[in-house]
């Protein structure tokens, strides 16, 4: 796992606010006490590590050989989870294939979902997280007060060009390699999935770049101890509803089908990191 410890300006400010709200309510008359932790991240526990094998909801057979992703800084937030808004088999059906295939995480329509609450932790480092390992490893140490978090919110930010370590080619956030099979067919395929203007549109480059009250239970303050925090990552949901088809129809590049910009595997790739609930599972960890 590659450590990134830039961020933008705009996140630096969140943090720094933050940090100046812990020293005026760390004081001794509120009951709050500082709390200093470590976040390790790693893929969803296993026996071991390598290729991941399942089936997505379109019967496409896949076997995942590389799955990467760019995640920090993480922010902890009193707000409580989105509920998840499954849509019926003809809304689907109306907006195929991507919000309304996956369910998309919704709020009370009279709140601003995607602000409020009160930020109580952070960590502000990035990291370059191999979802195929169930081994934890350092993402970055953290700090925040002692209270009880019932969400999370990851950003998912390109590495810094300026600093740029290799790891995830060019400003891509995610990188998938493997293969697809269905009805006798073998689509072998690799995807860098880029979090930029260009895939924004009309969406603020901030809110594409967010996963916003992603489930954590976390108590700061249990039984007087700094927890120390485990994030697994499970990148099957990311193809659930992943159409390999069109990527069959075009010639191979070397030995594999490069997903495109607008190909429907990448805008599904695109929600499928995006989603609030099913990929990012926060617990203490066992010591």
């Amino acid at each position: 796992m590659t450590q990134q410890r830039s961020w933008p300006a705009w996140i630096a400010c969140t943090g720094i606010a933050l940090l100046c709200s812990l020293s005026v309510g760390c004081d001794g008359t509120t009951g709050l006490r500082r709390s200093s932790f470590a976040l390790y991240a790693g893929g969803i526990a296993r026996p071991d590590s390598g290729p991941l094998v399942f089936d997505n909801a379109l019967g496409f057979h896949i076997t995942l050989q590389t799955a990467r992703i760019a995640v920090g800084p993480v922010y902890w937030n009193v707000a409580p989870p989105l509920t998840l808004n499954r849509p019926s088999l003809w809304q689907r059906a109306r907006s195929w294939p991507l919000a309304a295939l996956i369910g998309t995480a919704i709020a009370d329509e009279t709140q601003d979902h995607l602000g409020g609450g009160r930020i109580i932790a952070q960590v502000t480092a990035r990291a370059i997280v191999n979802t195929l390992s169930p081994e934890l490893t350092l993402l970055g140490l953290g700090d925040g007060v002692s209270e009880h978090a019932q969400t999370a919110e990851l950003w998912l930010l390109p590495e810094d060009a300026a600093k740029q370590s290799g790891t995830l080619p060019g400003s891509a956030v995610a990188q998938l390699e493997g293969q697809a099979e269905r009805s006798g067919m073998t689509i072998p395929f690799t995807a860098l999935l880029p979090l930029d203007a260009q895939m924004a549109g009309a969406e603020p480059l901030q809110q594409l770049r967010s996963v916003r009250r992603v489930p954590a239970n976390i108590d700061f303050g249990a039984e007087g101890t700094n927890p120390d925090l485990e994030l697994r990552i499970d990148p099957r949901p990311w193809l659930n509803y992943a159409d390999f088809s069109d990527l069959a129809a075009r010639p191979l590049e070397g030995n594999t089908h490069p997903v495109l910009h607008d190909d429907q595997v990448m805008r599904v790739l695109q929600a499928g990191v995006r989603q609030s609930q099913g990929v990012y599972f926060f617990a203490v960890r066992k010591r």
